[in-house]
């Protein structure tokens, strides 16, 4: 935990209160569990030693930035159950091991039989911890979640960049495909795939039903994705860059908040605009190169406004019967919003970003 203070009284790792307080007391919590999930990792290997040969048949990805509705596309198919499978925040944060999993199961079918206090409870704080957050992105144990998350426990996901805000301790992660060493993109991606293993080894074990994920830092390793689900399928959502990078900044604002209480900075800001105009050119040319008849690009208007020639689109090439995509109700309120407030771009701000990213204008005009 190399670097948790910076001794630079502008770093957003100067020393804080709400930062002290969280290494006291949510810190060891984050050690406790890490530790705690990667015995039970290790021992998967003497119980379930064949999960390694788990097959991962035809995976289906949602790749596209931050703000794009991926949250919502994502949690649209997986009512799909029959088609699809998908990881959930419980299993992440607290079964990524085969044991664990099997465990819990057990374990919440016996509170089932005595009227589910220990569910109850694990609702109640949920409710507590996750509350404010949920009005910004929507979070809960047993709702599906970014995949991505397992790589905690590996420290090795730019997830970790929010706690070691303002730093370069994970820059080689920025442009994954481009600046990490191949030794290191082989041994994260195989861990990556073996989490994946272990998902399907539990709740797949016939890979009857197709693998789904929602991803937006898979943006800058799509080449390194097509080296393990070389037959994946993605689905691209391109919202208006004028909307999309201010609404990030937002988000991740409140997501810093978490863990110091000295605002973003101007240079945190810039470099996180820098790198989502990389990755978004990473991944064009990435899903042109790797998976050219295996990705669909999507409107973010039209899949929000539910137009019936996009849902068709999407439709066809997930092969599901339209009746099969569901969708919530638009226009009604119970549709999720995002609370956080955030300036639209200006013309003169977004007119240097479109000469690198020319493909995007078509989804630029409001």
């Amino acid at each position: 935990m190399f670097g948790v203070f910076s001794l630079n009284p502008s770093n957003m790792r100067w020393f804080n209160l709400k930062r002290m307080a969280f290494c006291l007391f949510v810190l060891p919590i984050f050690i406790f569990i890490l530790i705690n999930n990667r015995i039970f990792l290790l021992l998967d290997y003497i119980f379930f030693p064949h999960f390694i040969r788990q097959k991962i048949k035809d995976p289906v990805y949602i790749i596209a930035a931050p703000r794009s509705a991926t949250t919502f596309l994502f949690h649209s198919l997986a009512q799909n159950k029959d088609k699809y499978t998908c990881v959930k925040l419980w299993e992440i944060i607290f079964a990524p091991s085969i044991l664990q999993k099997y465990s819990l199961i057990i374990i919440f079918k016996i509170d089932s039989y005595m009227k589910s206090p220990l569910k109850k409870s694990v609702r109640f704080f949920e409710n507590l911890i996750f509350g404010k957050f949920s009005k910004i992105h929507v979070i809960g144990l047993e709702l599906p979640e970014e995949d991505e998350g397992f790589l905690l426990w590996n420290l090795s996901t730019l997830y970790m960049t929010f706690f070691y805000s303002d730093s370069n301790f994970f820059e080689n992660f920025y442009q994954f495909d481009r600046s990490m060493n191949q030794k290191a993109k082989n041994r994260i991606m195989k861990t990556y795939s073996n989490y994946i293993k272990r998902h399907n080894f539990v709740f797949n074990r016939k890979s009857d039903r197709q693998f789904l994920s929602k991803n937006p830092l898979m943006m800058n390793k799509i080449d390194s994705l097509h080296a393990i689900f070389p037959d994946a399928r993605i689905i691209n959502i391109n919202r208006d860059l004028a909307e999309t990078l201010p609404s990030t900044l937002a988000l991740n604002r409140s997501i810093y908040a978490a863990f110091t209480s000295i605002k973003t900075n101007e240079s945190v800001e810039s470099q996180t605009i820098e790198q989502l105009i990389a990755w978004y050119a990473m991944a064009h040319e990435s899903l042109a190169t790797k998976f050219p008849n295996q990705h669909i690009k999507i409107d973010f208007k039209k899949l929000i406004a539910q137009n019936k020639e996009e849902i068709i689109r999407i439709s066809e090439f997930l092969s599901i019967p339209l009746v099969d995509l569901v969708f919530p109700v638009k226009a009604s309120g119970k549709m999720h919003k995002n609370t956080n407030s955030y300036q639209r771009l200006s013309k003169e701000e977004l007119a240097p970003i479109l000469v690198k990213l020319k493909f995007m204008d078509q989804y630029c005009n409001e």
